[in-house]
């Protein structure tokens, strides 16, 4: 369904920023397909002033016979209130879903 393809980008992003350090605070990101709790975007960055700045996520896989090649496609820019762009091209399924060691080799940042 389209909301599991939505969850593919949102939740290796959650992943890494936690490994990297980036805690829940600083970095929301909303579950819902569109309208859920931030409005139009995907998520949030919130600085340490409180302050805080839409995201919006793509995902794209590979391309069919390339190499480390993927097609963004459908990226809103207007109407929208996102200040943040994170594309995250998906090379492979994971064999999990749970920790960022899962998605690694997988996943282009």
């Amino acid at each position: 369904s389209r909301d599991c393809m939505d969850m593919a980008g949102k939740l290796p992003l959650a992943l890494k920023a936690l490994d990297t350090g980036i805690s829940p605070q600083e970095l929301l990101v909303d579950c819902a397909q569109a309208g859920g709790l931030h409005g139009r975007g995907n998520g949030s960055l919130v600085a340490s002033d409180g302050c805080a700045e839409g995201i919006e996520i793509k995902g794209a896989g590979l391309k069919r016979g390339k190499r480390c090649s993927f097609a963004f496609k459908g990226i809103r820019v207007r109407g929208t209130d996102w200040k943040h762009l994170f594309l995250l091209g998906r090379e492979r399924e994971p064999e999990g879903w749970s920790s960022a060691s899962d998605v690694d080799g997988c996943m282009w940042l």
